[in-house]
């Protein structure tokens, strides 16, 4: 839309923010023109130069700025139509981070939306917003749970802290033991929340992209595929794209993501998680600068001051030292889990004085030879394979027994129950195995492969081997022998 086609008179003032460096010194929004009166958050593309770049709408009034020439001022290029703009919320929680963090509002607005939105021409835009209403017009309504779904019981700490999180007006620091099952208090505060309110949506943060499968997996299992969205670098354009509008416009009401995930359109945001909150990688070190787990407080304070009410839960073995700091000084609540899932007890510690070793290639000796016979090159198996071969060749019923794993449990756990527990490392390459078989007993399996052509066969193989054995761990050449 060109002004050819208007009288300078006609027409609406627009604020937009667009990508533009704070050295740059353009101002933290640009004025524009466009026929129609358009919300504060739509999206549009305007003219910048001699491109045409993605921008917000800010602000929209009647009268040109203070010592502007009407006749300069270009008018936007297109509207992204059939998207619902973003919420003062979100532009307050933009607004913010540029502020505290010294960036111009472009460039912490802009970096938080897909980056296909540079790409994509208006046409292809309204294409996939077709293509997307119809297929929610033809998809069934979302259940808070699958029928599928398996619920355990909480364990008497899980309960004591969801009870706890409930009631809870302060930012919550969940201090639990590794394997103390933080995640299923996670999973069962989603539960609780989305089935209490239709349109509540669930942030939960891990710190690091490969921590995302495991726990997509679990609230998929959950929840199901359609509620859970992703936000992460790891994604292509398109699917970046795809999940933000299934979170912004609340068909998704899980959103799983990395740091940048804090930045999201969630309009109905009421409980964010941020798991291992003292990792590193929560601070962006690249672009603009921020810390998202500081950012996941002031935004559940925000959406507190200005909404249904929003909880923020800080998750970790290890809290950083601000959190622990806060907590002691009563400004956030402390919930402390300390037992393992399954009876596990901490691993032994030894210190060794270093002053008076001497290392071969910076280890020391007997640090090298507890690691090989710790270790087992065994091929890729599944946890599952392993503890109900065990469970057979012991004589476990697990029909009456149950199966205890660090995910929950199905039924009670009596002595003599068969558990397991899998860290993956990759997609499915380098699997940790551990198997609790009775009252303190623990064997460990650690599987390195580089295919999956004799992964059933491996599985089967180490699980009889180990079936025949006590606690401890065995290397390759045992299960081979």
């Amino acid at each position: 839309m060109s002004p050819d086609h208007h009288t300078t008179a006609s027409g609406h003032w627009l604020d937009v923010v667009v990508a533009t460096p704070a050295h740059r010194a353009l101002g933290d929004t640009l004025t524009y023109r466009h026929t129609d009166e358009l919300a504060a958050g739509t999206l549009v593309r305007v003219p910048l130069g001699s491109r045409t770049v993605p921008g917000v709408v800010w602000a929209c009034t009647d009268c040109p700025p203070t010592g502007l020439d009407p006749d300069k001022a270009r008018w936007v290029a297109a509207v992204l139509g059939g998207c619902p703009p973003l919420n003062p919320n979100w532009r307050t929680l933009v607004g913010f981070a540029a502020r505290y963090y010294q960036r111009s509002l472009g460039e912490v607005a802009l970096a938080a939306l897909p980056p296909q939105l540079r790409d994509l021409q208006p046409e292809q835009w309204l294409r996939k917003m077709r293509k997307l209403a119809k297929s929610a017009a033809a998809g069934t309504p979302h259940t808070t749970t699958p029928d599928t779904a398996i619920w355990p019981t909480p364990s008497t700490e899980q309960q004591a802290g969801l009870n706890a999180l409930v009631q809870a007006h302060q930012p919550v620091l969940l201090f639990g033991a590794t394997g103390s099952g933080k995640t299923e208090v996670y999973l069962q505060a989603a539960r609780q929340l989305l089935e209490a309110d239709p349109m509540a949506q669930v942030l939960v943060m891990v710190p690091e992209i490969n921590l995302t499968p495991q726990l997509q997996q679990r609230f998929v299992d959950r929840f199901g595929q359609a509620q859970v969205a992703l936000m992460h670098s790891g994604l292509t354009p398109a699917q970046r794209l795809d999940h933000w509008l299934a979170a912004h416009t609340g068909r998704a009401r899980i959103v799983l993501g990395t740091r940048t995930a804090v930045l999201g359109s969630m309009p109905r945001l009421r409980l964010i998680v941020v798991d291992e909150e003292h990792d590193p990688s929560y601070k962006s070190q690249e672009g603009a600068r921020y810390s998202a787990r500081d950012l996941a407080i002031y935004r559940a304070q925000l959406e507190t001051r200005h909404g249904a009410g929003c909880r923020v839960v800080l998750g970790s073995a290890t809290p950083s030292l601000e959190t622990w700091h806060a907590a002691q000084q009563g400004r956030y609540l402390q919930l402390d889990m300390p037992t393992r899932m399954g009876g596990a007890e901490p691993p032994a510690l030894r210190l060794l004085d270093m002053a008076t070793r001497s290392l071969g290639e910076g280890y020391d000796a007997e640090v090298v030879e507890a690691h090989h016979k710790h270790k087992i090159d065994a091929p890729s198996g599944t946890a599952l394979a392993l503890g109900e071969a065990v469970a057979t060749a012991r004589g476990v019923d697990l029909t009456k027994q149950g199966v205890f794993t660090r995910h929950g449990h199905t039924g009670e756990r009596p002595p003599g129950a068969i558990g397991f527990a899998t860290v993956r490392g990759g997609d499915i390459i380098g699997e940790h195995t551990v198997l609790f078989c009775g009252t303190g007993e623990r064997i460990e399996i650690t599987h390195k492969s580089s295919s999956r052509a004799n992964y059933a066969e491996g599985s089967l193989g180490a699980a009889h081997f180990l079936a025949g054995r006590g606690p401890g761990l065995y290397g390759m050449a045992d299960v081979l022998n």
